[in-house]
């Protein structure tokens, strides 16, 4: 779309998207534009026009993320329709140009906060173009512009959070000493960044005395100008070492909040972070020290195996002790366990006693991962029964799990099924991950209640299609399901699937044994965005797939045995390929069967994937697996731009 002389000029492309989400993109009486709740196919379609007619005077606030179809011409209209815009955020949406960025900029002068993430184009150069544009900017956000080689002084005079996370051929930051309120910085994953401090000739000498290091600071930059820095992240940043987090301890007194997941030089944490609200350090391997935390709301000491102790004594919300032998000991320290939202304790030493003991006082606890841990029981699992506000729950990998199980009680021990206690007690449950539970059935997960769940993994459970519909019919908003090595399943399974999960988003059957898709697999499965389909059966695709709203990155059809045609059937065209296949199939009128995908796509050149957009799924094409739906369960990353939750 081109420019237009005013916004009056802008003719909507298509309203639908405004009649049917206009009540979840537009809010605080217009004051807020914000097309994040768009799944991602509805913001590639968001067209300069539709977000032209959500303009007014009074915007305060405009999230475009991820609209990768808007133009220069857009920004220019924004910076003369919201002159009291503050808020502005384009990730993702590098095609606007660093220009339109910098018109947005200079025409809304009370413009605090600006996210221009994923944006290749930005260079040292045109961050330093920002100061005149937007002299009161005070939030910036420029992770993973893989141009930025170094940071400009003026620009970041007065800013009090920057993240320049993923910024991969940044070298250096010693313009941050000009930054004299700054309270949040983020740096994680600056891989070139060579030394956080930059004191280069203090590296490897972490071991000398506080007096001998002050004395070695000759720079005119070190952490004295960042005092009232509250928040850092420097996680995956290989100038962090123990000599960077001292000074860094030294000259920060107002630290609150620290992440450095995966610094593998970091051995110990300095007692004065003793004050920490938040401490992320998981993944640092040689990690052998922290200090007791007396303040701490959010700690995670994850995969840090030298760690030989953690004692938080604060008000924890959230503890990650996976990885680790420090499980049981932490748990029996807590001394506020009812303020305890999500625990995590992954291939741990945490056993039924310790979850007996615990749980019953965790009132608050909403995530729970207790995957991969060799010595939970069903005696162990009926304890989480006792914590009724459960939203997350993983009990994936414990093979001491089985259909039966056992809660005490004062005066008898009663053999229960531990999923029938878990069903009755945790019914707001919305995510469960039960995959690999050896010991588990369709029957266990047939006995749960929970109308609320929203994601279930059940990957390599042996579940046959009545326990399969019994479990689908119990979660009527189930939106992710992983059922990857189900075995017993038949293709009836792919029906109930369709029939019963009408707003499913994910879904992994791979390696289930299936040979036919459903015809109109796609028409009933048409909110689906991520599916994998391989290492099953199946030798024709239907029709109906090419309507699945899966980026081709999120369509896996790898590793099934595609029928291919000969050359010469290939070299007659179309029909001839689809007789070909009636005579193998059954002739079938509607045409509702596509030709495999089994042969190279030179092969078959106008076909009805290229219109599809499906031409580069074969069988020969490397495909990514999706990740699994439960990944990232309790990894959700906190958000060090927010103070923590106050008492």
């Amino acid at each position: 779309m081109g420019a237009a002389a005013s916004v009056e000029q802008w003719p909507p492309h298509d309203r639908e998207l405004w009649e049917r989400k206009g009540h979840l993109v537009v809010r605080a009486n217009g004051a807020v534009v914000d097309l994040s709740p768009l799944t991602w196919y509805e913001r590639e379609a968001v067209s300069d026009g539709h977000v032209v007619t959500a303009l007014r005077r009074d915007l305060v606030e405009l999230v475009l993320d991820d609209c990768s179809s808007l133009t220069r011409a857009l920004l220019s209209v924004v910076a003369a329709s919201c002159p009291n815009l503050r808020i502005l955020r384009l990730d993702g949406c590098g095609d606007v140009g660093v220009d339109g960025l910098l018109a947005a900029a200079g025409g809304c002068p009370r413009l605090e906060t600006l996210s221009c993430a994923h944006w290749g184009q930005l260079t040292s150069r045109s961050l330093a173009s920002l100061h005149t544009a937007a002299p009161r900017l005070t939030s910036l956000d420029v992770s993973r512009a893989a141009n930025v080689a170094a940071l400009p002084g003026e620009p970041l005079a007065s800013l009090t959070a920057l993240s320049v996370a993923g910024c991969v051929r940044l070298a250096g930051v010693e313009a941050l000493a000009g930054a004299a309120h700054l309270r949040a910085l983020d740096v994680s994953g600056c891989a070139t960044l060579a030394d956080l401090s930059p004191l280069r000739h203090l590296q490897g000498r972490a071991r000398e005395r506080n007096s001998q290091l002050q004395s070695l600071i000759s720079r005119p930059f070190s952490t004295r100008h960042l005092a009232d820095l509250a928040s850092l992240d420097a996680s995956r940043c290989p100038g962090l070492d123990d000599v960077a987090l001292f000074l860094i301890a030294t000259h920060c007194p107002g630290l609150r909040r620290l992440a450095a997941r995966g610094c593998g030089r970091l051995t110990s944490v300095p007692a004065d972070l003793a004050a920490l609200e938040t401490l992320d350090v998981g993944g640092c391997g040689a990690l052998a020290e922290v200090p007791a935390l007396g303040d701490a709301v959010f700690v995670d000491v994850s995969d840090c195996g030298a760690l030989r102790d953690v004692d938080s004594r604060g008000p924890l919300e959230t503890l990650d002790v996976s990885g680790t032998s420090l499980a049981a000991a932490a748990l029996s320290r807590l001394k506020r366990p009812e303020r305890l939202r999500a625990l995590r304790c992954a291939s741990s030493d945490v056993a039924d006693g310790a979850l007996a003991r615990l749980l019953p006082t965790c009132a608050a606890l909403e995530a729970l991962d207790l995957s991969g841990s060799d010595r939970l029981t069903d005696h162990g699992l009926s304890a989480v029964a006792a914590c009724h506000g459960l939203l997350d729950l993983d009990v994936s990998g414990c093979p001491g799990l089985s259909d039966v199980g056992m809660i005490q009680r004062p005066a008898a021990v009663t053999i229960v099924a531990s999923m029938i206690v878990l069903g009755a007690s945790c019914t707001r449950l919305r995510r469960l991950n039960v995959a690999n539970c050896a010991g588990l059935s369709g029957r266990a997960l047939a006995a749960l209640h929970c109308p609320d769940l929203e994601a279930l993994d059940a990957a390599g459970l042996p579940l046959a299609d009545d326990a399969l519909d019994d479990v689908l019919a119990g979660a009527p908003r189930l939106r992710v399901l992983g059922l990857r090595g189900c075995g017993g399943l038949t293709d009836d399974a792919l029906s109930a699937i369709a029939d019963r999960c009408p707003s499913l988003v994910e879904l992994d059957v791979a390696n289930c044994g299936f040979a036919e898709l459903p015809v109109d697999f796609g028409d009933r499965l048409a909110t689906l965005e991520k599916c994998n389909l391989s290492g099953n059966e199946f030798a024709v695709l239907v029709r109906s797939v090419a309507k699945l709203h899966c980026r081709d990155e999120d369509l896996d059809l790898s590793d099934n045995p595609w029928t291919r045609p000969p050359a010469d059937v290939v070299d007659e065209g179309m029909d001839a390929v689809n007789d070909h296949f009636d005579d193998i199939f059954g002739a079938n009128d509607e045409s509702d069967r596509w030709p495999p995908i089994g042969y190279p796509a030179t092969e078959f050149g106008l076909s009805k994937f290229r219109d599809a957009g499906r031409l580069g799924l074969h069988r020969d094409a490397i495909q990514a697996a999706p990740r699994s739906p439960f990944s990232m369960i309790l990894r959700r990353r906190h958000d060090f731009s927010r103070p923590p939750r106050p008492d």
